[in-house]
């Protein structure tokens, strides 16, 4: 999920990245997110629609409330942390 991260921060400003994730619509109708969308459901055809909208809001707040490099930090613990429940 770090590259979908990664591409948050490449190909969304500030003030898309907040109205996305406030709006939903915002967010079905962006070309960005479509392509983003298409790379990781490519990668990770297992994910449920709603399991994907919830990560890409969770992956769009980490976007919005912190600079690049801790969110990228925090997504690394995020993923660490679950690796150890399983």
């Amino acid at each position: 999920m770090a590259e979908v991260l990664d591409a948050l921060f490449e190909h969304l400003d500030d003030a898309t990245a907040v109205n996305m994730l406030r709006d939903k619509k915002a967010r079905d109708l962006s070309p960005e997110v479509v392509a983003i969308g298409s790379d990781v459901r490519r990668r990770h055809p297992e994910l449920e629609d709603i399991e994907f909208d919830n990560l890409f809001v969770a992956l769009l707040a980490l976007r919005v409330k912190f600079p690049h490099d801790e969110a990228t930090r925090k997504v690394a613990m995020n993923i660490a942390m679950r690796e150890r429940r399983n």
